[in-house]
């Protein structure tokens, strides 16, 4: 047989073992539960505001990161339309962070001056519609970077809130259409 101690040491290994993937699994299904509650949310919300700060808070809340800045791609020119920035002043966010594809380390020496770490773009197919811009967690390094995971769930959460700022632009389109309609009658 083998030695007693080994045996133990090998066991508690394997507990442990047990014990990091079970949390590692946890800790996705609360990620997924929190997207889906997070669809529901958005698919019920009807403007920009209220789409963006739910983004905002879900992302603050389970990152526990201490700052978020989101601009859209609206204008031809100069920086993007800051239209949210909790945790920090307002911030210049470049207009060349309109053509990230995916969510990336932010290198721009004045935003990383300002405390911001990573960025994620919000697209839409093809389209680079705005970014979220981040710091690090609260309780992170500075040169902190973001897992796999982590990742994952800022670019699903991302897709989601695109979605519905995308619903919530076509039916602001269709109300203004209507008033149009009502107006020339």
């Amino acid at each position: 047989g083998q030695d007693p101690a080994r045996q133990a040491v090998v066991g508690a290994v394997w507990r442990i073992g047990d014990g990091l993937h079970a949390r590692a699994l946890a800790a996705r299904a609360h990620a997924l539960r929190t997207l889906f509650e997070l669809a529901q949310a958005f698919g019920r919300a009807l403007d920009r505001e209220a789409i963006v700060s739910r983004l905002a808070y879900a992302l603050m809340g389970q990152l526990m990161i201490r700052r978020v800045a989101v601009a859209l791609c609206e204008s031809a020119d100069g920086p993007m339309d800051l239209v949210l920035a909790r945790g920090a002043e307002a911030v210049e966010v470049p207009l060349a962070l309109c053509t990230l594809t995916a969510p990336v380390s932010l290198d721009d020496a004045a935003l990383r001056a300002e405390g911001w770490r990573w960025v994620v773009p919000l697209r839409a197919g093809d389209v680079t519609r705005g970014a979220v811009l981040l710091g690090p967690p609260a309780f992170a390094a500075d040169d902190w970077t973001p897992d796999a995971d982590t990742t994952d769930f800022t670019a699903a959460l991302a897709a989601l809130a695109v979605g519905a700022l995308e619903t919530a632009d076509r039916v602001e389109e269709r109300v203004d259409r209507e008033r149009l309609r009502e107006e020339v009658r």
